[in-house]
């Protein structure tokens, strides 16, 4: 089996004043698939397949709807492109500035938090005796009730 080889350069703008990514270049060969071959390098990071297949795999739901039809090319320009934004945000000090700075911290402190939660929801394991008795032992967050018009 073989798999594509990608290779993204960055390039930026001259004579715009703006630092920012004007294009990105991605070459690409044929090579045979191996999972150590580095597929990418962005700023000097060298990505193999299989860090990028695992990047892919694990994105969060909202960018994993948006990239699951990209091909490894279009991703990959995408992911160089923000490598690049992120790279030029930190050297600028971006994380520094307000409001950026408190929404970063809302971000990881929301982030983490979802996180540990998924986690220790998806390892723990509730049987059906248990439902039952949380079910019989709290009848009252169980009710049902009708309502015939809200005012």
């Amino acid at each position: 089996m073989k798999t594509r080889q990608f290779v993204t350069i960055i390039g930026l703008a001259a004579g715009l004043g703006t630092g920012l990514p004007a294009q990105i270049t991605v070459g690409v060969t044929e090579v045979p698939a191996a999972k150590d071959r580095v597929v990418i390098s962005v700023l000097g990071v060298e990505y193999t397949r299989e860090e990028v297949d695992r990047l892919r795999r694990y994105l969060p739901p909202e960018f994993r709807g948006q990239t699951q039809n990209m091909t490894n090319k279009s991703f990959l320009e995408s992911f160089g492109f923000m490598q690049a934004l992120a790279a030029k945000a930190k050297e600028e000090g971006v994380l520094e500035l307000e409001p950026y700075r408190t929404q970063r911290q809302f971000n990881e402190t929301s982030f983490l938090g979802n996180s540990y939660l998924q986690m220790i929801s998806s390892s723990m394991k509730i049987s059906d005796e248990d439902k039952q008795a949380f079910y019989d032992a709290n009848p009252n967050q169980f009710q049902e009730v009708q309502v015939s018009a809200i005012y």
